[in-house]
């Protein structure tokens, strides 16, 4: 016995020395694939040229500099008073990634909000492949499959489609995390304060990264519980009933310490959501034609997916497997079906699979029939959710079964190489879309974005013609036109936009029929009238036009009697304080 009391002392700490060691080794390759993957070309300028395009990175550099600009000068985070000037824009309907932008502040506030997205992005797949990682391996016990295993849903389409634009849909290292910790739990190797510490701190770092995917999270989440409940023994069940329990106080304790968060959800009038489920669920042809993203097969396919993309966007529809992982998910079915875990995977990936249709099954985008989650929209924030993203799950669902399947002595090492390799080969990424700069026309996405701010703001010119908090109208306005939140990030929120956050406008901006004009540059019969009106009930200071932009503003407010200057590659409109006053008190008459 004696002897023995040496291996007994130091087996678990080496045990933990080894694990955290290849868990260390796992991070360091996927982190050297995402930098070989996405950064490269950006790699020597972080601050002038950001991942992806299009509306939503703007958003995120946004909120990255938002988020600890109202912290650290004690304003309300949540209710946005430098949007939609002066009645301010509530936040908590928009994407604006609170969790990442506070634990990345000491970077943004050292180099810039543009660096910190960057960062962000570069670190999201390899975060999430970690966090899968550790997950597999806890289900496999070997090293080799569970790297594969956390490649699968770090690097999936899924992941490559979202990277360039959707950095809230890229965060998703808490949901392995948050299966791998229940199943710590389950199997008794964690204590039950640790167990709901550690759920509380994921949920919610998950609820302040992506309302939706928390959402969805506890959708699927409560069905896969439901599932093993139905397979367990009935001791085993007796242990399901007791952890379902603690995870109920989680979610009650995750509530009350949201309870700021969710008034300002349910005090305001709730928005209509901006993108039906219908147009942005998985067609099903998705599983097996593979998205542009992915760099074997896509050109292939183009007629198809001109077909049925030409009304859902194809970064929207993430179900493409490829032939090595159906492959690999057909022989663990096959391998494993009889046993509690095979019917609980397999299950599971069917009930995902089916709910990311949507609504209404599509198939070469022709409406067939009604599907299962037409009746799940009915409940809170799931007609917000949109279904093609639930490829995340059925990701997650084949990284552990092909972690598991790799495990199975019954094939040499040989076979299972190559089907490892098969699996990887039909999901690497088309490096040539992040690599270059600009709009790539054949897949109708920007690999990378240069940043353009105008001397007038990256200069400090702004200081001379505006005072601290004034109000400030930035044409083109709206949706597709962002650049003058990038502004107010350079300016450090100096002064205050007329713009909003994200795809939902504020509640009155549709009584304004001068919006039309504010975006596309086209005139309205009564512009000069609708001016004045908007000018005084937004108190705007002085209207910044961004002259590379098409449109005839410079004319519209010409005839409408404003008088600009052009400077530091601006088009500037300074509005009198005696007009403003003046159009004060018309607009109040007016009510």
């Amino acid at each position: 016995m004696a002897e023995q009391r040496p291996t007994t002392m130091f087996a678990l700490p080496i045990l933990l020395a080894k694990a955290r060691f290849q868990t260390a080794s796992a991070f360091i390759v996927y982190a050297i694939l995402s930098v070989l993957f996405f950064g490269m070309p950006i790699i020597s300028h972080l601050s002038q040229t950001y991942i992806g395009g299009g509306d939503d990175p703007i958003l995120h550099i946004w909120a990255i500099a938002w988020w600890p600009y109202a912290v650290t000068h004690h304003i309300n985070p949540l209710i946005a008073h430098t949007l939609w000037a002066p009645v301010g824009y509530n936040l908590v309907w928009g994407t604006d990634i609170p969790g990442p932008s506070l634990l990345i502040y000491p970077v943004t506030r050292l180099f810039g909000a543009v660096v910190s997205y960057n960062i962000l992005c570069l670190l999201g797949p390899p975060v999430a492949a970690v966090s899968a990682f550790v997950l597999c391996r806890y289900a496999c016990g070997r090293f080799w499959p569970a790297l594969l295993g956390g490649y699968i849903f770090g690097f999936s389409p899924y992941i490559l489609s979202h990277m360039l634009a959707h950095l809230f849909l890229v965060f998703i290292f808490a949901i392995p995390l948050a299966v791998y910790i229940t199943l710590l739990r389950i199997d008794a190797k964690i204590g039950r304060i640790g167990f709901m510490c550690g759920l509380i701190a994921i949920s919610l770092f998950q609820f302040f990264t992506s309302t939706e995917i928390f959402a969805t999270a506890t959708l699927f989440g409560a069905i896969a519980l439901a599932l093993d409940f139905i397979f367990a023994g009935r001791e085993s069940r007796l242990n399901l009933i007791s952890v379902t329990k603690e995870i109920i106080c989680v979610y009650l304790v995750v509530t009350l310490l949201l309870t700021p968060f969710l008034y300002y959800v349910f005090a305001t009038a709730l928005p209509i959501p901006p993108n039906p489920p219908t147009n942005f669920s998985n067609d099903l042809l998705t599983f097996v034609l593979p998205p542009p993203v992915v760099l074997i097969g896509p050109h292939l396919a183009t007629s198809k997916l001109g077909h049925f993309f030409a009304t859902k966007p194809w970064w929207e529809q993430t179900a493409y497997l490829g032939p090595g992982l159906w492959i690999l998910m057909w022989l663990f079915t096959r391998a494993y079906w009889r046993t509690q875990v095979g019917k609980f995977m397999v299950l599971n990936f069917a009930l995902i699979a089916i709910m990311s249709l949507g609504p209404v099954l599509h198939v070469a985008g022709v409406p067939l029939v009604a599907l299962p989650w037409r009746l799940l929209t009915a409940l809170p924030l799931m007609d917000d959710a949109l279904p093609g993203r639930f490829g995340m799950y059925l990701f997650l669902v084949v990284a552990v079964a092909a972690a598991i399947c790799m495990t199975r002595r019954s094939r040499s090492i040989w076979s299972n190489s190559a089907l490892a390799g098969l699996s990887l080969l039909f999901i690497v990424p088309d490096l040539t879309i992040w690599h270059q700069l600009g709009w790539v026309p054949e897949f109708g996405t920007p690999g990378q974005t240069r940043i353009s701010v105008p001397r007038f703001f990256s200069s400090g010119q702004y200081r001379t013609y505006l005072a601290h908090g004034d109000n400030v109208l930035i044409l083109p306005l709206g949706s597709g036109y962002n650049d003058g939140l990038l502004w107010q990030v350079q300016s450090d929120f100096y002064f205050n936009t007329i713009e909003w956050f994200g795809a939902i406008p504020p509640p009155d901006a549709d009584r304004w029929r001068i919006m039309a004009a504010f975006r596309r540059g086209t005139k309205i019969p009564d512009f000069s009238e609708q001016l004045d009106a908007f000018l005084g009930a937004h108190q705007v200071r002085a209207i910044i036009v961004d002259p590379r932009q098409p449109g005839s503003w410079p004319r519209m407010l010409s005839e409408a009697g404003m008088n600009g200057v052009a400077v530091g590659g601006v088009l500037f409109y300074e509005v009198p304080a005696h007009r403003l006053v003046a159009l004060r008190v018309a607009q109040q008459h007016a009510r």
